[in-house]
């Protein structure tokens, strides 16, 4: 996974209008995607990714919220971006797309295994 093609992919995303809020949005999102597993699910996530997505930056600020639904989460991540919930939902997609690209389909369900049923749902249409 390349970091600076995925920034580029959420450039190209109506709404998304500048490279430090594709940044800020790819980080919010796969933290939030940690922070619905496990931690020894959520290390071996982001040991697959490129640098900025380690584990320690990506959870540590929410440590505990496993429990979010993907209605929650779609909400929280609209209003902290001021993005449209179609927006969020298309970098999302686009975002967890990438990431699967990088695990079996084994180790994905796994995650699945953890997560709540909204969240399996979007990680499987990705």
């Amino acid at each position: 996974m390349d970091y600076t093609i995925l920034k580029e992919h959420l450039l190209q995303v109506e709404g998304i209008e500048d490279e430090e809020t594709a940044d800020s949005l790819i980080k919010s999102i796969v933290g939030h995607l940690v922070s619905r597993v496990s931690e020894p699910v959520a290390v071996k996530i982001t040991a697959k990714l490129p640098q900025p997505l380690t584990y320690n930056r990506l959870r540590g600020h929410q440590i505990g919220v496993t429990t979010i639904s993907k209605e929650q989460y779609i909400e929280d991540v609209c209003e902290q971006f001021g993005l449209e919930e179609k927006t969020v939902e298309e970098a999302s997609h686009i975002v967890l797309h990438e990431i699967k690209a990088e695990f079996s389909s084994d180790e994905i369900h796994a995650w699945e295994q953890e997560m709540p049923k909204g969240w399996v749902e979007m990680v499987e249409s990705a």
